[in-house]
């Protein structure tokens, strides 16, 4: 007769858990021949209300899978529990260990868990403007013209100058400037002029602008326009330098779920565009948003004697002070050209005809709306369609940023784990486990060795 404990005990048959309690001792016998793995026990006491027990001569837990009464004995059939029996090994054993969850590396995509098929989309469009773009119509902006000038200092043989459009009307009005019903001879140095010459012998450039430049005003008294040797009686700033006009995003948001990973921060479950209208859609390298995602800039710094201008996308690194560092840099169409060619110029409608041509060149891309996706993991970013005006007066449009975020499903993690990916020794990140083909050694039989392995290959809970 040998003594074994008994409990009502509750567990995964894939988990190391063993009772705490004391249990209850009863006097047995083993039956010979019986089995280590399958012992066979018989006792005199009814043990029905006991599903579980340990037989300290082998040194095993096991459980209790039937009971018997034949002629007035108790036969209780058993069944090893090889994660109980063989803990203290399971739990010093080093493993690499694919999910856990108890430790996480959270910048391991985690795809186990589906994404849902809705996309979240937030536009954000709040932000900090040296200048703004917007304008409600041509009679804003500035107009930059090149002017082959009379007795007044040059670069390369031309005086740039920057007028606001009434400025501007006047300067063409001068030269097409006329009185007696629309004849030449009304205004007799006028009419010669307008004769012999061409207003683009004089004006080699003009373009429009949204914004203003670096100029040189004269201390307010600004430099008269010569067309040639006439003077104009137009006075005016001489344009000496570019100016960056920055645009700032700050507080952009970060993916709803974060606390599942730093994972999500990335594509496809974060994708981030910012919508400018002088470049369409740009796609944000996800990288730098998650790292530094929280702010970055728009710097656009204008080329008056082309009207082209420097693009550039900056991040910001660091505060106090703030640092930021490229991440996109391209150059883009900013200034529209005028043309004031021939000596046909209709100065009523001039600036109507300024307002078609900055229309076609500067409508801005619109948003579109989120395409339906088979597969909602390896959805790409929705692609926001294009649109293009046609005639009118249009305006620039300040730029905003789309996000874009793939949400997860409800995770059981104390279940399923999440990704590791590290060499663990279960004691030290207890609760489920799943090891990428666990190999232990222990003292049991062959059997035994095979099913402990077969667990724990298709992973277990360390209890």
């Amino acid at each position: 007769m040998i003594n074994i404990t008994f409990w009502n005990f509750s567990k995964k048959e894939n988990s190391t858990k063993i009772p705490t309690s004391t249990g209850t001792v009863l006097s047995c016998l083993v039956k010979s021949p019986s089995s280590i793995i399958n012992p066979v026990i018989e006792l005199n006491t009814n043990p029905s209300s006991y599903n579980y027990c340990y037989i300290a001569s082998l040194s095993r837990y096991y459980f209790i899978n039937d009971v018997v009464f034949n002629k007035g004995v108790w036969i209780v059939y058993c069944n090893v529990d090889v994660m109980a029996s063989f803990k203290s090994t399971i739990g010093s054993t080093s493993m690499y260990v694919l999910r856990s969850a108890y430790e996480q590396d959270t910048n391991i995509i985690d795809t186990l868990f589906p994404t849902k098929a809705e996309t979240q989309i937030s536009v954000i469009s709040d932000l900090g403007l040296s200048q703004s773009f917007e304008f409600s119509g041509f009679d804003n902006g500035y107009y930059v013209v090149g002017v082959q000038g009379y007795d007044q200092a040059s670069t390369n043989g031309v005086i740039y100058y920057q007028l606001i459009p009434s400025k501007f009307v006047d300067v063409v009005k001068l030269f097409y400037a006329n009185s007696g019903n629309n004849t030449w001879w009304g205004n007799l140095e006028s009419g010669v002029r307008n004769s012999l010459n061409k207003i683009s012998d004089y004006i080699v450039s003009c373009r429009w602008y949204p914004v203003g430049f670096t100029v040189d005003d004269n201390s307010g008294a600004g430099y008269q326009i010569y067309l040639g040797s006439w003077p104009t009686g137009v006075y005016a700033p001489r344009v000496t330098g570019s100016s960056t006009y920055r645009q700032y995003f700050t507080g952009v948001p970060s993916h709803p779920q974060t606390a599942y990973g730093a994972f999500v921060k990335r594509a496809p479950y974060s994708r981030y565009q910012l919508i400018h209208p002088l470049t369409g859609p740009i796609t944000l390298d996800n990288e730098r948003m998650k790292t530094y995602g929280n702010a970055f800039e728009i710097n656009i710094t204008p080329d008056f004697t082309n009207g082209n201008a420097r693009f550039e996308i900056m991040f910001k690194v660091s505060s106090s002070p703030d640092t930021y560092k490229s991440f996109y840099v391209t150059y883009v169409n900013f200034g529209t050209d005028i043309n004031l060619s021939g000596n046909d110029v209709n100065v009523g409608g001039l600036l109507a005809s300024v307002g078609e041509t900055v229309v076609s060149a500067i409508t801005g891309n619109v948003l579109g709306v989120a395409v339906g996706v088979a597969s909602a993991i390896n959805n790409s970013t929705p692609t926001p369609g294009h649109s293009s005006a046609s005639g009118g007066i249009s305006c620039y449009h300040d730029p905003v940023l789309v996000c874009y975020f793939k949400l997860i499903a409800d995770r059981d993690v104390a279940n399923k784990g999440l990704p590791l990916c590290k060499m663990r020794t279960p004691a030290n990140i207890p609760g489920y486990i799943l090891a990428d083909d666990p190999k232990i050694s222990i003292s049991g039989t062959d059997t035994e060795k095979q099913r402990l392995n077969n667990i724990l290959s298709r992973g277990f809970y360390y209890e």
